[in-house]
């Protein structure tokens, strides 16, 4: 990471201490080349450089970035599980609830982060390895899991046709 960025982040957990946080990636678009130029065929602008965010959701303030350069091979862990931990470090033990989507929701996750006295919400798919049997539910309605002290909770808001 820049030095600029490094200050940029430093200053911003100086000066402001979150409520709600949620993590997501952005596109920031440019025609720039270079190695970490990123193509993204779902977003309106296919090409720029990715960011993992951490942000208040009250306020929208981004107390924590990282830009995404590549692969990295000294990583053992998955990547959202990285990026999580990595972008959440600073507020691990005051109890925060961190918002995501399913990138980066996993029981690994989860149990790192129940460790650090810090737990998430967010959405999962149903086909992911971790996840018990999906079993078709009435619409609306929900079953509830509990492996230990983690719980999780599946909801049928619609049906899927395919």
């Amino acid at each position: 990471m820049s030095w600029v960025l490094a200050r940029f982040v430093e200053n911003s957990q100086k000066c402001y201490i979150p409520e709600f946080l949620t993590i997501d990636e952005q596109l920031f678009p440019t025609k720039a080349q270079c190695r970490f130029t990123h193509y993204m065929p779902n977003k309106p602008d296919k090409f720029g450089i990715k960011f993992w965010i951490l942000a208040d959701l009250k306020n929208k303030y981004c107390p924590n970035i990282k830009p995404y350069l590549g692969k990295d091979e000294s990583r053992v862990e998955n990547l959202g599980t990285h990026e999580v931990m990595s972008l959440v470090e600073p507020y691990f033990g005051r109890g925060y609830n961190v918002t995501k989507n399913n990138v980066f929701t996993s029981v690994d996750l989860a149990t790192k982060l129940l460790q650090k006295k810090t737990s998430i919400v967010g959405t999962v798919k149903h086909s992911r390895k971790e996840i018990p049997a999906f079993i078709p539910l009435p619409l609306y309605d929900s079953n509830f899991y509990i492996n230990g002290p983690l719980n999780l909770v599946v909801y049928q808001a619609y049906y899927n046709t395919s």
